[in-house]
């Protein structure tokens, strides 16, 4: 996996409330991004996750694109991810979004699809 570890690139997500001006309040995610050796499939990806005991809440794909809520049966938590054909983002739901959880995701994404190398937030492939 790149020269980011895992534990690294999830010390780098975060979930935190915001205020908005209104005084209501709305999540604001920093999510871990991956590119891909080789090109992803959304629906093979989806597919991979599920055979996984993963459960994609409403889930929105157009085109080679895919963004969904995920529910992780294993540890009981959920997170939001977002893909395209080259880049896979895992957004935490909450602020005690755990290693496990995200552990276990990238594994069952490095299952799918090989090798993927960490994208840091603001270097332009994390969009």
């Amino acid at each position: 996996m790149g020269e980011t570890s895992r534990r690294e690139a999830y010390e780098q997500t975060k979930c935190e409330i915001v205020e908005t001006g209104a005084g209501a309040e709305i999540p604001v995610s920093t999510p871990a991004g991956y590119k891909a050796s080789e090109s992803v499939d959304p629906a093979r990806l989806q597919n991979a996750f599920t055979r996984r005991g993963y459960t994609f809440i409403a889930p929105y794909r157009e085109g080679g694109h895919l963004s969904s809520k995920v529910y992780d049966s294993e540890t009981n938590e959920f997170f939001h991810i977002k893909v395209n054909e080259s880049l896979v983002r895992i957004f935490p739901k909450s602020h005690d979004f755990s290693f496990a959880t995200f552990d276990r995701a990238l594994d069952t994404l490095e299952r799918r699809v090989g090798e993927v190398n960490y994208v840091p937030q603001g270097t332009g492939g994390d969009r």
